[in-house]
């Protein structure tokens, strides 16, 4: 928005350059805002209710959950991110699970997955990069459990 001698004007940019947007298109401009919030929402407490009912790592540990979601504004798209070769693309070493000195990875349904499988019957921590460009952090070793004593 441009303000200019009291008058308020909106603008949007295109590869041509800017132009003036009308009441109609800025409304539309809002509702994709809203739609694309919503959605993120909604795929965030599906993936969280999907996880926590071990449907994406049957030995997760849920004893108390700690999910962080990085959603590009792309994640709607058709556009697929190829992880094929996510050891070419480093991210061996970037998507290192929270409070780990090891890790494993492994490619899964949703995309690239590190996690914490060295030596643990229960895995506690990963990391998870799907196709759709959703990157997600889970643990549950977040807060160390205290005695009451």
């Amino acid at each position: 928005m441009v303000t200019f001698n009291e008058t308020n004007k909106f603008y949007r940019r295109k590869n041509s350059g800017k132009y003036p947007v009308d009441v109609y298109e800025l409304n539309q401009m809002f509702m994709q805002n809203l739609v694309l919030k919503e959605s993120a929402e909604k795929f965030r407490l599906n993936r969280i209710a999907k996880v926590r009912s071990l449907q994406v790592f049957p030995s997760l540990s849920i004893s108390s959950s700690f999910f962080i979601h990085i959603i590009p504004f792309s994640f709607q798209s058709e556009k697929v991110l190829d992880l094929t070769n996510a050891d070419q693309m480093g991210l061996l070493g970037l998507m290192k699970p929270m409070n780990l000195t090891g890790w494993d990875t492994m490619y899964n349904v949703d995309g690239f997955a590190t996690w914490s499988g060295m030596h643990q019957p229960k895995i506690t921590s990963y990391d998870q990069l799907c196709r759709n460009g959703v990157y997600e952090v889970y643990t549950s070793t977040m807060f160390a459990e205290r005695s009451l004593n």
